[in-house]
């Protein structure tokens, strides 16, 4: 019987073994397989986004690197002529994490590779989720470090879309998802095909601009690799150069653009034209198929254009502009005049060339004109000028602003002109007549209209047959009436033979006089004044504008020495803008001042010096006086330095009785409080002589207790004495099974550390099964 009960608690034993047994079995198992954090297939397509259709591919799909364009979809190249850009279609991809990273790599296995490459990385899952949008990453497979993908859920798909790779080898390349660092990774069955391509930097530009060429995915050199870029303009080559790809198939090279200035011609008003260079490159060797390897983008060159032409009066008025616009070579004719500016400015020239004017460009007498101001933006090709226009004939003149390499041209058509230096003078005060453009061989008049203002236009002839060289110039000197109002007066210069007339206009300003600068004290002078303003009248002659002239009457102030002595209201009686007013000399003898101005207190002549001479008593007095008051003044300055003294002497005899009250106060202040204190002390003692006194009456029958209760603790003593023998001896049996708790402590930390690696939920059960292991073993034991 008992080998039976024996043989049952052996069963026993067994079974409750093998269940915790059979947990910790299973639940390694779990732990040793890897947690896959992206996992399923990862396809490779090409979507055409104008009809959101895809197309898969089987077993490759091939892109020019740096790309997005899809040429052949498993290898079937008639795929080119269908509008489709890359993919990568994540539907079937399950993920763990919440971000994952695209790699590029030679191998399909599920897992990282040390050779793989990073695309792009930071992308997120719930944004494939999502509506389809474009992100601007970093990737430092990309040129200028930066990429531009599409992702989010487009027809049912989850997609990201991307251009192939630009700095990798020419090769077959796998797509690997990775979304962890301890994780297994999705990875495409299909192969991306990296063809070879160039980019251009910039795109587009003016003559002259340098760009940068760089090709990437060649035939390297060491394999027999030579790429040919050609830079064509229609079927004309500009540029062309051989090149041997380095050990990935990249090469890097730049050329300047080359000037197709003379074809650049736009309308009128119109956008400037712009031109395609087309930028080939191509495989040198028969190493590989020509359509495979002969690639070309654009660089768009922009016509040149003036932007805005304006011409300008000898004195700086507007004559005329062409407005805001585009304009094309040799499309504008402007009016201008000798001496008058021009500006102009325009787009597009050439930046590496520097812009230059030249006059008569269509003619063999062409000479370069220095600019008054030039500029040139050697990146934009923007530039603007200003120049004068030269003594020459009249007539259409051709313009050319040249860039270095070309010409861009337009018209100036001379006019006569008359200018007259200064353009503002005193009436009598000589001047100079230019003329320009006037024709050849002439004769030539110039007169003076408004003598007074009358209606009557009274003219003088300022100079009469001037003859004319053969530029159609002339250069006179003639004097201003001298009884002319002030204001603006018509000249006119004409040819009576031909008929040729030109006006301008000038300045008559006041001016005064006296017989002498040199007077005795009490003299009389008369003051004289010329051109001052006493109206206004409109010129009605032969082939003249109807303008006005003249000035708006004013009245005259005469002051002496700033001190007014007369004032007279001038009107148009008084037509010919002269006056006379008689003035006294007065004050101390020296240099005094006529001055003259008009109602709104400015000057309009002068000032004239007058010298007086002679005596005067004025100065002793003066002395005298000031001798008496500089007397008073020592006086008082006395009398306040001793009141000074008093107020310091008395200043500090009251700083010092402030200080001794304050010292009386505080002292006061110190002695009441000592008052009170004292108060407070006295208080507190007969208090406590009460209270020791209750004190003492009671402590007697509290003695007499505390004899009893000195016994009673004496008994207790006893007893906890004996207890804690007692308790020692537990103490020590509770000693030896701590040290072996601790033991199985340590040996069960040893087990976790080798366990280390598993997760926190495989942890957790194993210790759960080592526990029931030690329940089962101890009620098995205990049977």
């Amino acid at each position: 019987m008992s080998e039976k009960v024996t043989k049952m608690k052996d069963a026993k034993l067994v079974t409750s073994l093998i269940i915790p047994i059979a947990i910790l079995v299973v639940v390694l198992a779990v732990a040793s397989s890897a947690a896959y954090a992206s996992s399923g297939n990862v396809g490779l397509a090409a979507w055409n986004k104008s009809t959101n259709d895809f197309t898969s591919a089987t077993y490759n799909i091939s892109v020019r690197a740096g790309t997005s364009d899809v040429l052949k979809v498993d290898a079937n190249s008639s795929y080119a002529n269908k509008p489709g850009v890359l993919i990568l279609d994540l539907t079937n991809v399950a993920f763990s994490g919440g971000q994952f990273d695209i790699y590029l790599s030679t191998d399909g296995y599920s897992s990282l590779s040390s050779g793989d490459k990073v695309v792009v990385s930071g992308l997120s899952v719930s944004d494939l989720n999502s509506p389809n949008k474009s992100i601007t990453v970093s990737s430092d497979l990309y040129p200028n470090g930066k990429v531009t993908v599409e992702i989010g859920t487009v027809s049912g798909h989850k997609i990201v879309q991307l251009p192939a790779p630009f700095y990798v080898p020419g090769a077959l390349y796998y797509f690997k998802i990775f979304d962890g660092s301890t994780t297994s990774v999705a990875v495409t069955t299909a192969k991306l095909q990296i063809l070879p391509s160039v980019t251009i930097s910039p795109t587009s530009g003016s003559t002259g601009t340098s760009v940068a060429v760089e090709g990437a995915a060649w035939i390297p050199s060491g394999q027999g690799g030579i790429v040919n870029v050609t830079v064509w303009s229609g079927t004309s080559i500009r540029y062309t150069k051989q090149l041997s790809p380095d050990a990935n198939g990249q090469f890097k090279m730049t050329f300047t653009a080359p000037d197709e200035g003379k074809l650049a011609i736009p309308p009128n008003a119109g956008p400037a034209v712009v031109y395609p260079l087309k930028v080939e490159a191509w495989n040198g060797t028969t190493a590989a198929s020509s359509s495979d390897y002969d690639y070309s983008v654009n660089f768009q060159e922009t016509g040149r254009a003036f932007k805005y032409i304006e011409t300008k009066n000898p004195d700086g008025s507007a004559l005329a502009n062409t407005g805001i616009g585009s304009f094309g070579s040799g499309t504008q004719t402007l009016n201008a005049k000798v001496g008058g500016e021009v500006f102009v400015n325009g787009t597009n020239f050439n930046v590496a060339g520097s812009i230059k004017v030249y006059w008569d460009y269509d003619k063999s007498t062409s000479f370069q004109v220095t600019p008054k101001d030039v500029f040139l933006n050697t990146t934009s090709g923007y530039f603007y000028a200003k120049f004068l226009v030269p003594e020459t004939v009249k007539g259409a003149h051709l313009v050319a602003i040249t860039d270095g390499s070309w010409s861009w041209n337009f018209t100036l058509n001379v006019q006569t002109s008359l200018v007259i230096e200064p353009g503002s003078a005193a009436p009598g005060a000589t001047m100079t007549l230019k003329g320009y453009a006037f024709d050849y061989p002439a004769k030539v008049n110039v007169t003076f209209y408004g003598t007074k203002v009358d209606g009557n236009n009274e003219t003088v002839l300022l100079a009469k047959n001037i003859a004319t060289d053969s530029y159609g110039r002339f250069v006179v000197t003639a004097g201003l009436p001298e009884a002319a109002y002030g204001g603006n007066h018509t000249i006119r210069a004409y040819n009576d033979t031909a008929g040729t007339f030109v006006t301008t206009t000038m300045n008559i300003v006041p001016k005064i006089e006296v017989a002498k600068t040199k007077l005795a004290q009490g003299d009389k002078v008369t003051v004289n004044v010329w051109g001052w303003p006493v109206g206004t009248e409109s010129i009605s002659a032969p082939n003249l504008p109807n303008v006005t002239q003249g000035e708006t009457s004013k009245p005259i102030t005469v002051a002496w020495d700033n001190s007014i002595t007369a004032v007279t209201d001038m009107t148009v009686s008084n037509n010919t803008g002269t006056a006379s007013f008689d003035i006294v000399a007065v004050g101390t003898p020296g240099l005094h001042y006529v001055t003259v101005y008009d109602n709104t207190g400015a000057l309009r002549a002068g000032p004239i010096a007058i010298n007086v001479t002679g005596s005067t008593t004025e100065g002793s007095k003066i002395k005298s006086d000031l001798s008496a008051l500089s007397k008073k003044v020592d006086e008082l300055s006395l009398s306040v330095s001793t009141l000074s003294d008093s107020v310091s002497a008395l200043k500090s005899d009251v700083a010092a009785l402030k200080g001794d009250v304050a010292g009386v106060s505080s002292s006061l202040v110190t002695v009441k409080g000592t008052i009170a204190a004292l108060r407070s002390a006295v208080d507190t003692l007969g208090s406590t002589v009460g209270t020791l006194k209750a004190t003492v009456g009671s402590l007697g029958g509290t003695v007499s207790g505390l004899g009893g209760k000195v016994d009673a603790v004496s008994s207790k003593v006893d007893a906890v004495s004996t207890s804690v023998s007692g308790l020692t001896g537990k103490v020590s049996s509770l000693d030896s099974k701590v040290t072996s708790l601790s033991s199985d402590v340590a040996s069960v930390k040893q087990s976790a550390a080798l366990i280390g690696n598993l997760s926190n939920l495989v942890l957790a059960t194993i210790v759960v099964a080592i526990i029931v292991l030690i329940l089962e073993i101890v009620v098995l034991v205990r049977r």
